[in-house]
């Protein structure tokens, strides 16, 4: 046999004398009993280049498109705006994959808003297709400000949003669909038809919505209100209230009806974080206020948390309700409250599973009733009509 390059040469001639096979080899019929096997086949050093190569290849582009589709730096909390009392962010992708949040919430992407005309294609795609990036894939974060009053509120959208589209790709959106919810409020600003809501875009992308138009403007800027508040961008979940919360409580019609939530000053700042999955819980570090001790902020909280569970058990029964809203009842009964120190207290919330997919069915419906209250002009207040053909306008009659 001629050999080659890869066929081991032929043993001599004069071969010395056989041995036995090594290693369990058995020589095939008509092969010299002592012929070692065949050398396995290797493969080229071209090949091996040309492999190499294009693993590094596959390497690279996949990065890439991590970078330039997937991967996203946190920037809304660079927008928080100055006098926020609370403020709580929002991991999309985190929360996105919880199951509650998954079955009730997510649809509401794609769902056409009461009274609005059908349009041909999802919103996402049309959203896509006029901004430049799609809810479901390019949403990262949201960071939900309150400003002191519950009727005020800035919303901060982070994600992979093109600079600069957000505003006319909503106007584009809202005309096709008719009824236009949102109109050019100018200066690069839409506004609801009918006030109340207002959309602007920051320089770095963050989509800002507020309920007032000098507050959606301070929330362009960039601030360091986030900061102050000690707002995590490391968790699901998190949320961070100052002192103040705790006096617009004590100014609010709840506290002339739960008198525990008086004894509120007695706490400082306060900053937590949600754990989600099977068990979800509530963590939350709270300073105790100068001049008051932990014991005493203790006490106040466990009656806090009992007066709660009783407003909730009484909307129960007026309502004719078996169950909660969002299982606050079982969530406030179980929480435990522990001194960590002179001035810091921990609190630990586990809250029920079934109660959370609840609430977010519940929270899925108000958002669709209000998403067609932007669409539709505001009712006029009821009258009280008085003898003499006198009326007068009673706002919150009707609700």
């Amino acid at each position: 046999m001629a050999h080659t390059v890869i066929d081991p040469p032929a043993p001599p001639a004069a071969a010395p004398a056989h041995h036995p096979p090594q290693h369990g080899y058995a020589a095939p019929p008509g092969a010299p009993m002592g012929a070692p096997p065949a050398a396995p086949r290797r493969l080229p050093t071209r090949a091996l280049a040309i492999v190499g190569a294009s693993v590094a290849a596959l390497l690279v582009a996949a990065v890439a498109v991590y970078f330039a589709v997937f991967h996203y730096t946190p920037v809304a909390l660079q927008h928080v705006p100055p006098g926020t009392t609370v403020a709580v962010r929002v991991d999309l992708v985190d929360v996105a994959t919880f199951a509650p949040v998954r079955r009730h919430l997510l649809p509401l992407v794609d769902e056409p808003v009461e009274g609005s005309t059908p349009v041909q294609g999802s919103r996402s795609d049309r959203l896509a297709e006029a901004v430049g990036f799609s809810p479901s894939r390019d949403l990262r974060e949201i960071v939900v400000c309150f400003l002191g009053s519950e009727d005020s509120f800035v919303l901060l959208v982070g994600g992979n949003i093109p600079k600069g589209k957000l505003v006319p790709g909503i106007l584009k959106v809202a005309a096709e669909e008719g009824g236009a919810t949102f109109v050019d409020g100018g200066g690069g600003v839409a506004k609801s038809k009918y006030g109340g809501v207002f959309v602007g875009q920051a320089d770095d992308g963050t989509a800002v919505v507020a309920t007032d138009e000098a507050s959606l403007r301070a929330a362009l800027g960039v601030t360091t209100e986030s900061a102050t508040l000690g707002l995590s961008s490391e968790r699901s979940v998190s949320w961070a209230a100052r002192a103040q919360l705790w006096t617009d409580i004590e100014k609010s019609t709840y506290a002339s009806m739960l008198d525990s939530l008086k004894g509120l000053r007695s706490l400082d700042a306060v900053n937590g974080y949600v754990l989600l999955g099977n068990a979800p819980r509530i963590e939350s570090q709270l300073r105790v206020a100068p001049g008051h001790s932990a014991e005493d902020a203790k006490a106040t909280l466990y009656r806090v948390f009992t007066d709660l569970r009783r407003v909730s058990e009484l909307r129960r029964k007026l309502t004719g309700s078996s169950q909660d809203l969002a299982g606050e009842e079982q969530a406030l009964a179980q929480s435990g409250i522990e001194t960590k120190g002179p001035d810091v207290l921990r609190v630990s919330t586990p809250w029920p599973y079934d109660g959370l997919d609840r609430g977010a069915q519940n929270l899925a419906q108000k958002i669709r009733r209000a998403r067609a209250a932007l669409s539709k002009p505001p009712e006029p207040a009821p009258n009280l009509r008085l003898p003499g053909g006198i009326t007068l306008p009673i706002p919150g009659l009707g609700l």
